[in-house]
């Protein structure tokens, strides 16, 4: 990749440009790092703005308040105050260095420091350990911008020291990787799988984060056949798949991607992911990473309908009635998302039936179901009793029932003859409907 030797000073935001210029006006010493560095060089769109200061934090502070900046105490332990213009968030940062981490998250204690080059060599990998001042350019004392060109990520440094200090950056490395469709350093990744065990130790909802984004780069095929050790280490249910199960898991992990076009909604992302798992396993690990419950449930309705509609692809012919169940079912379960985790269920099978090599019969009647789907969910159909037309407090009026649970039993009926295609979801015709079957609804 073609990678400019600095950048144009007309790239940095206004709001960022007047922290810089506070701090400089003060006689301090400031430069953009991070984020926003490496994805300028690449052209990405704009990342949060950081910076890093040769100024004590509350000496940046006084010197952004007396220029009208409001400023927050966010992490003065070690160095950082966060300025906001504009609304926008900005983290300054003191040059500093960092001891030891007895936790593998935060540093013991920091050293503050009097170089730019000092503070960048704490940093993990090396397009990350770049700095950029719009007058004085690119500060690479690391060789970032050149594997960010080479497309490598590497470690600053020892890597086994990197990791040793924070070792969710094993899986930071992955997400880059994956991200950017880079390659690791060969001595990068032989710390990563040496350190991979040490992930235990990281709390779980910042594996799930560091996950997430692993699934939102498309390329969980790739990270689960190439990073098979730390994403084991990462996930103890992923750990008790068998080797054919896990070449299977890497196949379809990336099929299903293919086959929804880049477009994979996150939740069959991590349905993909423990696929082969138990829907118990999948529950307890999304749960313990703290995924949104939104996520866990429609991942548990894709996981336990994935089993239990199985006997709609062995059928000889597949009929209307059984998809909307379906539909209904995942509805039912998803609270709202029947539809959406229907094509999402249909997408599982159409992977699964390439890497089993399913037969043609079954496939076939994938087709239908997606065909069926596609015109259900064109009818608008209601999947419950409150979507409707006809109220409760109506079908007792016309049936003179008194509230109880005879009422929802008359409801359902009614919501089932509706999707059957007995009566259509208009209100006129769902009272006629009421009064010419009012025995049979309270029998």
């Amino acid at each position: 990749m073609t990678m400019p030797k600095t950048l144009s000073p007309g790239l940095l935001p206004a709001y960022a440009m007047r922290v810089l210029s506070a701090l400089e006006d003060a006689g301090w010493e400031a430069w953009i790092v991070g984020g926003w560095v490496r994805d300028a060089l690449r052209g990405d769109p704009a990342h949060d703005v950081d910076m890093a200061s040769n100024a004590p934090w509350k000496k940046s502070e006084q010197a952004l308040r007396e220029a009208g900046i409001d400023v927050h105490e966010t992490g003065t332990a070690h160095g950082t105050i966060t300025a906001v213009v504009d609304d926008k968030p900005i983290e300054i940062t003191t040059y500093r260095t960092e001891s030891t981490y007895s936790d593998f998250r935060h540093p013991d204690s920091v050293t503050f420091v009097d170089t730019i080059e000092q503070d960048l060599s704490r940093r993990d990998f090396t397009i990350n350990a770049m700095a950029w001042h719009p007058i004085r350019g690119l500060k690479d004392p690391f060789g970032g911008r050149k594997d960010l060109a080479a497309g490598i990520i590497r470690a600053v440094g020892d890597p086994q020291k990197r990791f040793h200090e924070d070792a969710l950056r094993i899986l930071r490395a992955v997400r880059f990787a994956a991200r950017y469709s880079f390659v690791i350093d060969p001595e990068t990744q032989q710390a990563l799988e040496e350190c991979s065990g040490e992930l235990v130790l990281i709390a779980s909802e910042r594996i799930g984060q560091e996950l997430n984004r692993i699934l939102e780069s498309k390329r969980l095929g790739w990270a689960l056949k190439y990073e098979r050790i730390v994403l084991r280490a990462a996930v103890s249910e992923l750990a008790k798949l068998s080797k054919q199960q896990w070449e299977e898991l890497c196949e379809e992990a990336s099929l299903i991607e293919a086959l929804a076009g880049g477009l994979c909604p996150q939740t069959l992302r991590w349905a993909a992911l423990f696929s082969q798992n138990t829907v118990k396993e999948a529950q307890n690990a999304l749960k313990r990473m703290a995924q949104r419950t939104e996520v866990v449930a429609g991942v548990e309705a894709l996981l336990m309908e994935n089993e239990a509609a199985a006997d709609l692809l062995e059928r000889k012919s597949v009929a209307r009635e059984k998809v909307l169940n379906l539909v209904s079912e995942l509805e039912r379960m998803s609270k709202g998302s029947g539809f959406p985790l229907s094509f999402q269920l249909v997408e599982l099978w159409q992977a699964r039936s390439i890497v089993e090599r399913w037969t043609d019969e079954r496939r076939r009647n994938i087709a239908t179901i997606k065909t069926l789907l596609t015109e259900l969910c064109a009818e608008k159909l209601p999947l419950k009793p409150a979507e409707l037309v006809l109220s409760g407090c109506e079908a007792m009026e016309l049936l003179k029932l008194e509230p109880g649970p005879k009422v929802g039993n008359v409801m359902n009926e009614i919501l089932h003859q509706v999707t059957a295609g007995a009566v259509s979801n208009n209100h006129d015709e769902l009272v006629s409907f009421v009064r010419n079957h009012a025995a049979e609804l309270t029998d």
